[in-house]
């Protein structure tokens, strides 16, 4: 049933719905617990619990019709990239026809049909850049990996969120603020993310706990403490070391046989542990313009607390490969490990683990901090190309995907997340919720050619043994500031 521009009902949008849910549901993939069902129901209504406002998508906004126009995007050539933006089939799936239910709003309302280009990989991809050089118009929007966009946006192939698109509301939650903030240079916004893209929910960073071990330890679940604003950096580490075990006894804690509090990824705790100290590496000045600030007296502190656990045989961490891939990931579902960090859309790994687990934030520095959340660089942000020549048109299209996704797609990821094989109580919501409000953007991470040797921050030292920030830092310091003030250049007129 493929996704057509025509004027269909909601009553035939429904139907076609149920028939892909009933479909679903005789498929073989299908619990047919009766017991699971009916917690998968009680998911539902945990997520849709509190009367949420009800949001006009298309109120303010101009009643055009555009004819049938193509509105094109190019996005990375994977199903993730390509389901963030526009879905054609239903297939009972909660995402997939959650985006659709979206694309079919959209394209009915304004007479749009919606096409995705497929980029020539999945990954850090520029191929649009050819094509705006030459003055083509051939793309509406680019979804882009993070690092591929501030390319663009060096490069001054972006139109300007702030000035030059027409309809947007980028004051409105539906839009991440954080973002807003925090990637722009001398108030050009030249990418820009928020509800519009599950995906950036899915990239953020969320710590795991096994509640099986923290029953056999006699210990109370860290959801009151996080409330309480008492899930500290000397919490977590006090639970790290009481929790290990030398299972197979012989006298060497390793990761492949034996209990850890805590197993990462190079590219998740090193990283996050830089944001929930409340430091970036880069902030801004009064004039919007970024200022190195990775080494201080706090990162240092934090730097210094972190490694020294990393460096414990209390914790792994997994150096090569993707975060996505199994590694650390294998220690936390064998039951092998008290806390686990990941990006959100991991926690799909787990529904398999035999243990119960609960989903918190990453530990605060002290109970007068604030809970912050990494966003990971494997997400979609969104840039309009200068060749673009209705802007109009394109932020219409924009602001109301962002908008239904705040009301429609957001929340399905959250029963998304929460359909794991134990998760489905109210504690899970409310953290999903801290998560998604605590969420950060750097641009000193965000934009490697900005930030340089410094973009990768703790990550680098992941992989070796040298453990002095302070000579690092200094080492590359110079050279990262000539390379600030040749990027900053590009944004002065």
């Amino acid at each position: 049933m493929k996704l057509r521009l025509i004027k269909t009902t909601g009553l035939i949008l429904s139907v076609l719905i149920l028939i892909s849910i009933i479909v679903a549901c005789g498929s073989e993939k299908t619990d047919s617990d009766p017991q699971k069902n009916a917690e998968l129901s009680e998911t539902t209504n945990i997520v849709n619990s509190e009367e949420s406002p009800v949001i006009d998508y298309f109120e303010g906004l101009p009643e055009n019709d555009y004819g049938d126009y193509e509105f094109r995007f190019l996005v990375r050539n994977m199903e993730r990239w390509l389901t963030d933006i526009a879905v054609f089939e239903v297939n009972g799936e909660i995402i997939n026809d959650a985006v659709y239910e979206r694309t079919l709003n959209i394209s009915e309302k304004y007479g749009l049909v919606f096409k995705l280009i497929k980029s020539s990989n999945d990954n850090y991809e520029t191929d649009g850049m050819n094509s705006i050089l030459a003055g083509d118009d051939a793309y509406d929007v680019i979804a882009a990996h993070p690092r591929a966009a501030a390319v663009y946006g060096n490069a001054k192939l972006c139109l300007d969120w702030n000035s030059d698109i027409p309809c947007l509301s980028l004051d409105q939650d539906w839009w991440d603020q954080d973002c807003k903030a925090n990637l722009s240079i001398n108030h050009k916004l030249y990418t820009m993310t928020g509800d519009i893209s599950w995906c950036s929910m899915g990239a953020a960073n969320a710590m795991l706990f096994n509640k099986a071990l923290f029953d056999k330890y006699s210990l109370k679940a860290p959801y009151q403490d996080v409330l309480d604003s008492k899930w500290t950096f000397d919490k977590f580490e006090e639970l790290v070391k009481n929790c290990s075990a030398d299972l197979n006894g012989d006298g060497i804690m390793d990761y492949q046989n034996d209990q850890l509090g805590y197993v990462t990824h190079k590219w998740v705790g090193p990283v996050q542990s830089l944001y929930v100290a409340g430091e970036r590496v880069m902030t801004k000045d009064e004039n919007d313009m970024p200022v190195l600030s990775l080494y201080n007296e706090i990162s240092q502190n934090v730097f210094d607390w972190f490694f020294g656990i990393l460096d414990s045989e209390y914790a792994w961490c997994q150096i090569d490969g993707n975060s996505w891939e199994d590694g650390f990931t294998n220690v936390f579902m064998e039951g092998r490990s008290l806390f686990i960090d990941l990006n959100m859309s991991d926690i799909s790994k787990m529904r398999e683990m035999d243990d119960d687990f609960g989903i918190i934030p990453w530990p605060k520095k002290d109970e007068s901090s604030e809970y912050c959340t990494n966003v990971d660089a494997c997400t979609n942000l969104f840039i309009i190309p200068i060749t673009n020549t209705d802007t109009e048109r394109t932020g219409i299209v924009l602001e109301t995907m962002c908008r239904i996704g705040s009301d429609k797609i957001i929340p399905a990821y959250y029963e998304l997340v929460l359909q794991t094989k134990y998760t489905r109580d109210q504690e899970s919501v409310d953290m999903l919720d801290i998560i998604k409000k605590s969420r950060v953007f750097d641009i000193g991470y965000y934009n490697a050619e900005l930030g340089g040797q410094f973009a990768n921050q703790f990550a680098d030292f992941a992989a070796n043994k040298n453990r002095d920030l302070a000579s690092w830092y200094n080492k590359n310091e110079s050279k990262v500031l000539a390379n600030m003030d040749k990027i900053t250049a590009n944004y002065m007129d």
